[in-house]
C-alpha cells in the first residue's frame, strides 16, 4: 500500500502533462496522419484548460519531491 501511495503523484503528473500537450499534440498527429484543412486551426479545445493542467503537474511533482522515499 505504500508503495502504491508514493507513485500517485507520480502517475499524476504524467497524466496532467499528457493533458497539458494535447492542445499541441492533437492537431500535430492530425497532419502526420494527412488529415488537414482549414478546420484544423480550430481544435483548441483544451486550450482553455492548459494552465490548470500545468499548475496540477508542477502540484504532482512538488508532492513527489517532498514524499519520502521507500527504503529497500
Amino acid at each position: 500500500m505504500n508503495q502504491k501511495k508514493s507513485n500517485l503523484p507520480m502517475i499524476g503528473g504524467i497524466i496532467a502533462a499528457l493533458g497539458a500537450g494535447v492542445c499541441c499534440v492533437g492537431p500535430l498527429l492530425l497532419l502526420l496522419l494527412g488529415v488537414s484543412g482549414s478546420w484544423i486551426g480550430n481544435l483548441t479545445a483544451f486550450e482553455p484548460y492548459r494552465p490548470l493542467f500545468i499548475a496540477f503537474v508542477v502540484l504532482l511533482f512538488c508532492l513527489l519531491y517532498t514524499s519520502p522515499s521507500p527504503r529497500d
